[in-house]
């Protein structure tokens, strides 16, 4: 019997994980190449490209952090109904 690295544990799980996930749900493959090359920067910019999120979504997630939204009581994204 032969031990799994983690590597191959992690990559075993990814491949779990994916096929899981509904097709719909999955990010366009030229934003996943994007975000390999140009790592933080892209990753960042994925919402707003991908519109996964409303204006009112994006202004929140780039203009506050945590303790912002709670001292001025915003609503999180996650407590008002979903679009669909």
């Amino acid at each position: 019997m032969t031990l799994e690295t983690w590597q191959e544990k992690a990559q075993t799980e990814r491949v779990q994980a994916a096929s899981a996930m509904p097709q719909e749900w999955r990010l366009p493959e030229s934003f996943l190449q994007k975000a390999t090359q140009h790592a933080q920067k892209a990753i960042l910019d994925i919402p707003r490209e991908c519109r996964l999120l409303e204006e009112q979504d994006i202004n929140t997630t780039e203009n506050y952090d945590a303790t912002a939204l709670v001292l001025r009581g915003l609503p999180l994204a996650s407590s008002r109904q979903p679009r669909w």
